[in-house]
C-alpha cells in the first residue's frame, strides 16, 4: 500500500465518527434522505463496503445523467461526453478508489461549467429547455440518495475501525488495502455532495427564468438546499 494513501485512511479512521457525523451535516439535503436508522451491529468491512459502495455508484450515476442534460442544453458538449466516459467506467466491473476520485473530479468540473453558463443568464431554445428539464428529476433523486447514505457511510467506517483494531498487521494491510473505495466514497462524499448542491439553488432559477416546468420531487428537494 502507498504511504500517502495509508496515512490517509488511518487519518480518516482516527477522526472516528464524531468527525465523520460533522461531515455528512448536509443541511436541507438531509431532510429529504431516508430517516435516520437505528445504528448497525458490526458488520465485516468488506460486505459493508460493497453496500456503500453500491448506494454511490446509483447516486453519481443519476447526478450525472442530470448534469450531461444539463450541459448539452448548454452547449457544453466536450465537458459532457468527458463525464460520461468516467460515469461509464464506473458502473463497468469493479469499482476503485480511482475510478471514483475520477468520476467525482470530471463531474465537480463539469458543475462549475454549468454554473458559468447559467450565470450569464443565456436563454434556451425550445429544444434546450426539453434537455434542461430533463436533467431535474434525476438531480434531485441524486443528490437525495447520496445524502441518504449518511448511515451507511458511518457504519462502514465503524466496522473498519472496529476490525483492523484488534486485527494483525498483516491482516489490518491485507483489509485496508480492499477498503479503500469504501474508505473513499466516506470520506468524500459529503464535500462532493455540498459543492453540487450549492449549485442547486441557480439551476432552478436559470430553469425558472427559461419557463421550465419543474417536476414537484425536484422543486421540494433542490429548493431547501
Amino acid at each position: 500500500m502507498k504511504k500517502g494513501f495509508f496515512v490517509v485512511l488511518i487519518a480518516g479512521l482516527v477522526l472516528g465518527m464524531v468527525g465523520l457525523a460533522q461531515a455528512w451535516d448536509l443541511g436541507g439535503l438531509k431532510s429529504k434522505a431516508s430517516p435516520p436508522a437505528s445504528p448497525a451491529p458490526a458488520q465485516d468491512p468488506i460486505m459493508a463496503q460493497d453496500a456503500l459502495v453500491i448506494s454511490y455508484v446509483d447516486s453519481a450515476q443519476q447526478i450525472s445523467q442530470a448534469q450531461i442534460r444539463f450541459a448539452g442544453a448548454l452547449g457544453l458538449k466536450d465537458e459532457a461526453a468527458a463525464l460520461k466516459a468516467e460515469t461509464k467506467a464506473l458502473g463497468s466491473g469493479s469499482v476503485s478508489a480511482s475510478s471514483i476520485k475520477k468520476q467525482q473530479a470530471r463531474s465537480k468540473a463539469l458543475d462549475e461549467k454549468i454554473a458559468e453558463k447559467i450565470a450569464t443568464g443565456s436563454k434556451l431554445t425550445v429544444e434546450g429547455r426539453k434537455i434542461f428539464a430533463s436533467g431535474l428529476l434525476p438531480y434531485s433523486v441524486g443528490l437525495a440518495e447520496g445524502a441518504g447514505m449518511s448511515v451507511a457511510a458511518k457504519n462502514f467506517v465503524k466496522s473498519v475501525e472496529s476490525y483492523v483494531k484488534d486485527s494483525s498487521p498483516m491482516e489490518k494491510m491485507r483489509v485496508m488495502k480492499k477498503v479503500k473505495p469504501g474508505l473513499y466514497v466516506a470520506l468524500s462524499m459529503p464535500k462532493y455532495l455540498q459543492k453540487l448542491g450549492s449549485t442547486s439553488k441557480a439551476i432552478l432559477a436559470f430553469a425558472k427564468a427559461n419557463e421550465i416546468e419543474i417536476p414537484k420531487e425536484a422543486s421540494d428537494a433542490l429548493g431547501e438546499l
